[in-house]
């Protein structure tokens, strides 16, 4: 602050970048970690070698298990085939590779990529998959979760109130990923809170499991010392008249199991969505599924009308054989064999809980280790897998970069030199969008080459994906011809007679249109760094709202869903 009668000079504050970025592709570029696949890219003969033998014939039932045999309805033969040429390469123990994918737009890019991550996944190949931006990453693991998700349901007999998840995580800034419900369960952040509530001491997973043992094994025990403990304090207080009633067994029981069973379900299904099917033996991860539908029966037996406190405390009685109470109380005979069950199944649980290497200390740190541990599949932005390097945690295998050619060549080094990682899957298309460089400077020296332009100069071989699916063909003729040398197919979807309608009847609104708007500036938005520009955007809103109009003679279904989108 000046002083009082000094003339006052203003300090400016000029916010340009965040260099975060940056500065890890710097360390990057003077690590010297993990070479294999860099050394790789550097020798001008590598582009050519092939798959060793042994290794293509050791994985190809593996292969064929992880594919899935509904795969060939779902996808076309050029994103199959890239799939599979993919998948032969990652599974070779002799050399390391770089297989390259080529979607040019509308061709299904991000579903082949998101079907070959869930055949890794089944394989129990550990897999790093990378993009530049958050929302690609998003994207990305959206697809993934689905399929896990279908293919849980498919293979379950029941209808689970959970998806085994635990083998996949997405991490990263909680503000800049602004994670959707449907990934909630795979982001590192919310899985660590949950988890560190399941395994607390006090009130966690553990704790439930013995309380309830205890209850359906002394129940009885523990009513009679509720009732010492009421007969003391009525003697107590012999002045005051008893308030309530002291509960008859039935009641006592009941009400133990509405305090216990919330937190063990809820506990049970936290452990089985965020805990990796492989860090527990199947069979203990079987056994936890249902324990959540025996307790569901021992509630509602327990629950039923015509039970009475004479009839349960008969059950207690280590006298009277399960076979002797069925016959002598027809009308609940399930509830001794579902206990019975339920003390079993509990048991194991327990003994798995005990031997499973739960860390120690409870805490949010070692919880984030042991998730990082546990997972198969980890999703992030390239510049964020960064972190990766001070994790100490079972190497990756395979790195899987969606929209490989937007990302700069220098900032692929930094998941590239991860320890252990042997195969790389590149998948882009570099005729789209490159990198952004602002310095002309950059530009000019190709900073903003991707590696996967790169390679693609040098004749690494690339797959193709040649179905579009996305555009009508009056518009996919040009860009088709131009940068694709007629090599791109139309979809069948797209030469039908719907995607010839014309809601707009000027001339200028045919397939496609170049509208010119004069009289528009860009400036900042405030609230990031994106750039708009409000006269554009104005004739925009113009264009929709008779875009909807047209649409209005639509049948009401269509009319409907058109509302959803543009109102």
């Amino acid at each position: 602050m000046p002083f009082k009668g000094e003339k006052q000079d203003w300090l400016y504050v000029v916010y340009l970048t965040n260099t975060m970025t940056n500065k890890r592709i710097w360390k990057a570029l003077h690590w010297f970690k993990n070479l294999t696949l860099i050394e790789k890219v550097l020798c001008s003969n590598a582009m050519v070698e092939e798959q060793c033998d042994s290794c293509s014939v050791n994985h190809t039932g593996q292969l064929s298990e992880s594919f899935g045999s509904d795969l060939y309805t779902q996808m076309n033969e050029s994103q199959t085939k890239a799939i599979r040429a993919s998948l032969n390469k990652m599974t070779c123990d002799q050399n390391s590779h770089i297989e390259l994918i080529w979607g040019p737009p509308g061709t299904g890019k991000t579903k082949t990529v998101s079907q070959m991550l869930f055949s890794l996944l089944r394989m129990n190949y550990r897999t790093l998959c990378c993009a530049p931006t958050n929302v690609a990453v998003k994207e990305v693991a959206s697809r993934v979760v689905k399929l896990v998700k279908e293919a849980y349901a498919a293979e379950s007999e029941k209808s689970d109130p959970f998806t085994p998840l635990g083998d996949i995580i997405l991490f990263g800034n909680k503000d800049r990923l602004k994670v959707a419900p449907d990934i909630e369960d795979i982001y590192l952040d919310y899985r660590v809170k949950r988890l560190v509530e399941c395994f607390a001491p006090s009130n966690g997973l553990k704790h439930c499991v013995h309380s309830m043992i205890d209850l359906l094994e002394h129940g009885a025990s523990h009513y009679h010392i509720f009732l010492e403990n009421e007969l003391i304090k009525t003697k107590e207080n012999k002045d005051e008249a008893p308030k309530d009633k002291p509960k008859s067994f039935l009641e006592f029981i009941r009400a133990r199991v509405k305090a216990i069973l919330p937190s063990l379900r809820r506990c049970l299904i936290t452990f089985c969505t965020h805990v990796a099917r492989s860090f527990v033996a199947k069979q203990n991860f079987e056994k936890m599924v249902h324990l959540i539908y025996l307790l569901e029966s021992l509630e509602k037996e327990l629950f039923e009308k015509f039970l009475t406190s004479d009839i349960l405390e008969k059950l207690y009685s280590s006298s009277i054989m399960v076979e002797d109470f069925s016959k002598a109380v027809t009308c609940t005979w399930l509830l001794p064999d579902i206990r019975s069950k339920c003390l079993f199944v509990l048991k194991t649980v327990h003994s798995t809980l005990e031997n499973l290497g739960i860390p120690a200390t409870v805490n949010e740190e070692s919880i984030r280790e042991l998730c990082f541990q546990m997972a198969t599949l980890v999703f992030c932005t390239a510049s964020t897998s960064y972190k990766l390097h001070r994790t100490n945690v079972e190497p990756l295998k395979v790195l899987v970069i969606d929209e490989a050619a937007q990302l700069k060549e220098c900032e692929s080094l930094i998941p590239l030199q991860l320890p252990g990682l042997k195969h790389a899957i590149l998948v882009g298309d570099e005729c789209q969008f490159p990198a952004s460089v602002n310095s002309k400077i950059s530009a000019n020296a190709a900073f903003g080459r991707s590696l996967f332009e790169r390679l693609s100069s040098l004749g690494q071989p690339k797959h193709l994906l040649n179905i579009q699916y996305r555009m009508h063909p009056s518009i996919s003729c040009f860009p088709n011809s131009i940068f694709y040398t007629d090599k791109i197919m139309d979809a069948p979807e797209v030469r039908r007679k719907k995607h010839e309608r014309c809601f707009l009847r000027e001339k200028m609104f045919g397939p496609y249109s170049f509208i010119n708007v004069p009289g528009g500036n860009e400036d900042g938005d405030g609230d990031d760094y994106s750039l708009r520009n409000i006269v554009e955007a104005a004739v925009v809103v113009k264009i929709v709202q008779k875009l909807y109009k047209g649409m209005s003679r639509l049948p009401s279904l269509n009319n409907f869903i058109y509302k959803q989108v543009f109102c």
